[in-house]
């Protein structure tokens, strides 16, 4: 008997995971390696304050969205970071208002966010690489490092080092559940509403969860 509950428990739980897929195309864990960025943060450089960046996740879990706001409060920008099936590449865009932009493509490199730009030209008329490193710390914390490379030149310039600390550590990536321990009829799961399975009109788990725990 107790084989017959185990065989229910994965098959529900493959199912769940299944449905939630289907109901929320952005859900898959390709889509969530940028997540560990999510959040209110303070950035600091140079152990000073550089800025305030709020960046929070929009389009059904799409598409992430980045708020900056220089320490100055003065200079703001804003970019959109997605995930691309068709050539399997993570995006930046980035607009700020300055008028500037920035175009930058890649993906995870060592548990690093890595994007690198086309080459591009500076006012002056030079030819320019733009590359980005998100790292997450152990503490919680971002490290973000910002390189610049000379056409025709050796080496790689820093244009900014900031090391991002979270102001709020309630944020939780759309994927993270959590099962109550002991098991009881009551349990919940923390998925929003647009990462539900299709069969659950609540936020409750499906019927054939409370079938296996009650009868275990």
């Amino acid at each position: 008997m107790k084989y017959l509950f185990l065989s229910l428990a994965i098959f529900s739980t493959e199912s769940l995971i299944a449905q939630t897929t289907a109901s929320c195309p952005c859900c898959s864990p390709e889509y969530r390696l940028f997540d560990f960025w999510l959040g209110d943060w303070e950035t600091t450089s140079d152990g000073k304050v550089a800025g305030q960046n709020h960046i929070v996740m929009m389009q059904d879990s799409c598409v992430i969205q980045e708020n900056w706001t220089g320490a100055d409060g003065q200079y703001t920008g804003t970019s959109y970071n997605y995930y691309d099936p068709q050539d399997q590449s993570w995006h930046q865009t980035w607009i700020d208002n300055q008028g500037q932009s920035l175009r930058l493509t890649g993906g995870l490199v060592d548990k690093n966010m890595v994007l690198k730009s086309e080459p591009m030209k500076t006012r002056e008329g030079e030819t320019v690489y733009h590359q980005i490193t998100w790292t997450p710390n152990q503490d919680g914390s971002v490290r973000q490092h910002w390189e610049m490379a000379q056409e025709n030149r050796d080496g790689w310039k820093t244009l900014f080092d900031g090391l991002y600390q979270k102001k709020n550590t309630s944020f939780q990536s759309p994927l993270r559940y959590i099962l109550n321990a002991s098991l009881v009829p009551d349990i919940k799961y923390g998925l929003p509403s647009n990462c539900r399975p299709m069969n659950a009109g609540t936020k409750d788990l499906p019927a054939s969860f409370w079938v296996v725990f009650a009868s275990s």
